[in-house]
């Protein structure tokens, strides 16, 4: 629920967000526009082939190898 997440990261410090383009009540890229901070931000999308929106670090396409969310995690919380 992208509602409960922005609720979520009013209160807590975060690493990075990986977040789905297409969600109920609002996009990704809404999401992004309403943080409460500045994140590394990942878009993950399945229905459209667009180039990384500012604030958009990479678009994951999906489908996409569960090695890429890995090393995608790795960057930011090791």
């Amino acid at each position: 629920d992208p509602a409960e997440a922005l609720r979520f990261l009013a209160d807590h410090e975060v690493a990075l967000v990986i977040c789905d383009y297409r969600m109920p009540g609002m996009s990704g890229l809404d999401v992004l526009e309403k943080l409460p901070r500045p994140v590394p931000y990942y878009l993950v999308t399945g229905e459209l082939e667009i180039p990384a929106p500012d604030g958009v670090i990479e678009v994951l396409e999906k489908p996409f190898p569960l090695q890429r969310l890995v090393e995608i995690a790795r960057k930011y919380l090791d």
